[in-house]
């Protein structure tokens, strides 16, 4: 099991990247950490990246109205080239992750900007696939 395929399974079993420009944690589900364990300095990496592209996130999407095109470009290019380095899903559970923090400190959704409910799309797929589970095992 590669390193990115554990923080995933972390991820699913509801552990954390916990954000910190100093220094980012993950919170484990205490069933996983002897193989955590195991990948301790590459998940160290992983989750620096990870904390690193929610911190870019959430710049990309607080940035005001009367902030330079030039800002908006930089934290874009920051996202991008953070992605780059991550495994798509990591990278999709982190855009997750932070959407949810922006949208909980906001009270908007970071993607339309609206106040109200959060617009994820995986947030349907997610519940798609759960009841489709649910319909083969039913």
């Amino acid at each position: 099991m590669t390193a990115v395929e554990v923080l995933n399974q972390v991820l699913k079993a509801g552990g954390r990247v916990i954000p910190d420009p100093d220094r980012p944690r993950l919170l484990v589900p205490q069933n996983l950490k002897p193989i955590v364990q195991k990948h301790r300095e590459v998940l160290r990496v992983l989750v620096g990246q990870s904390s690193a592209l929610a911190a870019a996130y959430r710049r990309y999407w607080g940035i005001e109205e009367t902030d330079p095109l030039e800002t908006f470009r930089a934290a874009y290019r920051e996202i991008v080239s953070l992605e780059t380095r991550l495994d798509p899903e990591v990278a999709w559970r982190t855009l997750r992750e932070a959407a949810i923090a922006y949208h909980a400190e906001m009270g908007t959704c970071p993607f339309c900007q609206e106040r109200g409910p959060l617009h994820l799309p995986a947030e349907q797929i997610d519940r798609e696939l759960s009841e489709h589970g649910k319909a083969e095992r039913g």
